[in-house]
């Protein structure tokens, strides 16, 4: 029997997650994270109602991600034995640099990430043999549907470029006209650290199994893109409000059920999974339709570390690991 706990439980994601797994036999409890008790309260009541579940079987911790104590004092409330942590916490980011001296994305898409497991094994909450999986993303990846508007590192990115994604904003010649550019390449920098992180954390708990797992583009069910697209810089906020499907048509999204059903075999599915510890788990190449490079950001999935071989490279992935505590303990004194 097993204990989820889920961190963004009320957007989009968090929400079809809870209810894919309220299906499962295998599940005894979901707990989610909220920022406020009525955001919980709310998505409680919506998932309730879509499943039929009892009441007694979803839970709340109040976190919010982007607060040093939040985080501490929030591990207070969560239970104390999980046999499964789905880190689905994230944002785009504003271009803000945090006062701990990295930027925004980073924080709320790295950093909390890896201050709240620590917290949590300091606390003794996470059990032998847990699964770990943090919600990562494609744009870890060049994308070739998103050419322009996503910077593209070309395979091509090592342990001198650690320091700099984490404390500086993204910018080229091209970013400086199009802001959209520049919180992507953000965000992709973010998403890089922290499956590099969590990569590393493979190594150093070998008795526990570590994955990152990508939703892929995720479509809203409503014809208007999701949450999280919403808080694009322009075009990309206009593109996902009005005409979603755009992108569904040229191939980079798919709806929010097959998109949180790849979350289940990392979750759940077995005693054990079919991806080793430290997979990174997305689209599989599609280009031309005959796996030529990484076009969207749907489809058939699998480890895709093979063909990326930054993402592969766990020597880069432990001096990853260094960089990112060092700036931990900058947030902590803060």
């Amino acid at each position: 029997m097993v204990l989820i706990l889920l961190t963004g439980g009320n957007g989009d994601v968090g929400v079809e997650c809870c209810k894919q797994l309220a299906t499962k036999p295998e599940v005894t409890k979901v707990v989610i994270t909220c920022r406020s008790e009525e955001k919980a309260t709310k998505t409680i009541d919506t998932v309730v109602a879509a499943t039929g579940k009892d009441r007694s079987f979803f839970g709340y911790a109040i976190i919010d991600f982007m607060n040093y104590a939040s985080i501490v004092e929030g591990v207070k409330s969560c239970p104390d034995k999980i046999d499964r942590l789905c880190l689905n916490v994230g944002a785009l980011g504003k271009l803000e640099m945090h006062p701990c001296g990295a930027t925004d994305a980073v924080v709320i898409n790295a950093l909390c990430h890896a201050l709240f497991f620590e917290k949590l094994m300091e606390a003794g909450k996470v059990q032998k043999g847990a699964r770990i999986i943090y919600v990562g993303s494609e744009v870890s990846h060049d994308i070739y549907s998103f050419s322009g508007l996503l910077p593209h590192y070309y395979g091509r990115f090592s342990e001198n470029d650690v320091e700099g994604a984490i404390s500086k904003n993204y910018n080229d010649v091209f970013g400086s006209f199009l802001p959209v550019r520049r919180q992507l390449g953000d965000y992709k920098n973010a998403k890089i650290i922290a499956q590099l992180y969590f990569a590393a954390l493979a190594k150093e708990y070998p008795d526990m199994h570590f994955m990152t797992i990508s939703p892929g583009g995720v479509e809203g069910e409503d014809g208007k893109g999701t949450g999280f697209s919403s808080e694009g810089f322009f075009p990309l906020d206009v593109m996902m409000k009005k005409a979603p499907f755009v992108f569904h048509y040229l191939g980079v999204t798919h709806k929010i059920v097959p998109a949180v059903e790849r979350f289940m075999d990392g979750c759940l599915l077995g005693e054990k999974s079919k991806y080793e510890s430290g997979a990174m788990v997305m689209s599989s190449k599609d280009g031309f339709g005959i796996g030529a490079f990484f076009w969207g950001a749907k489809g058939d999935y699998s480890d895709i570390r093979s063909e990326v071989p930054y993402l592969a490279d766990e020597d880069l992935a432990t001096k990853t690991a260094v960089v990112v505590r060092k700036y931990l303990a900058k947030w902590r004194e803060l």
